[in-house]
């Protein structure tokens, strides 16, 4: 198979190019390569940055420089795959706050460029989402004890309400992300799926205050 990752050179993108890459299927990375969520934290940028995109070259990974804004190169660089893993993302709420026009392209148009190519050339998309499409009502509901936080009620299913207590630009836009995956699944008929994640973390993951902190602990 030959498998498309937008945002390859990313944390959760590179373990997906490394995943499809060791069963012995063609991976294609595409990623912007952006350095600007890095310059918001204490590493080497520029080592950091590439640190992802040199472990996938090793691997035989081909890496494609390009940004899910640019609809033609995003189109011209997912031709002839049979599959796409979405997970290319503005994922900061910081930065969603400070540039929410960035929020909106990113994780909105960029999704549905995403989507388009998944349509044109009729393969599957897996779409990664995120906890924020709960928006902050959730945290009301956590409570501090003596050695831990819990929560109650424990479990997330799918019932449990969406966009609630006070929302930012970053929760519209995942949750704008969300419905569009459904709009092209109801509409053309799309085989796509979304996965909503939350406190991902393990090797190659750069993080700070923005996005990813466990990583410094």
């Amino acid at each position: 198979m030959k498998i498309f990752v937008t945002g390859g050179c990313g944390f959760l993108g590179s373990h997906i190019c490394e995943y499809y890459q060791s069963r012995g299927d063609e991976v294609i990375a595409f990623d912007n390569l952006t350095k600007f969520e890095l310059s918001r934290t204490s590493y080497q940028v520029e080592g950091s940055r590439m640190y992802n995109a040199s472990f996938l070259k090793e691997r035989g990974v081909q890496i494609i420089e390009g940004d899910i804004r640019d609809k033609e190169s995003l189109m011209s660089a997912a031709q002839g795959c049979d599959s796409i893993a979405h997970t290319a993302a503005q994922p900061a709420m910081t930065i969603a706050i400070d540039h929410p026009d960035l929020d909106l392209t990113s994780n909105v148009n960029g999704t549905v460029n995403v989507l388009e190519a998944a349509r044109r050339y009729d393969v599957p998309v897996v779409s990664c989402s995120s906890i924020h499409v709960y928006g902050n009502g959730i945290n009301q509901e956590i409570q501090e004890q003596e050695d831990r936080f819990v929560r109650t009620p424990p479990a997330i299913d799918e019932s449990y309400p969406i966009m609630t207590g006070q929302l930012s630009p970053l929760h519209a836009s995942k949750r704008a992300g969300e419905l569009y995956v459904q709009a092209y699944t109801d509409t053309y008929g799309l085989k796509a799926a979304t996965y909503r994640l939350s406190g991902m973390y393990g090797p190659r993951q750069f993080g700070g205050e923005d996005h990813g902190w466990v990583a410094n602990f």
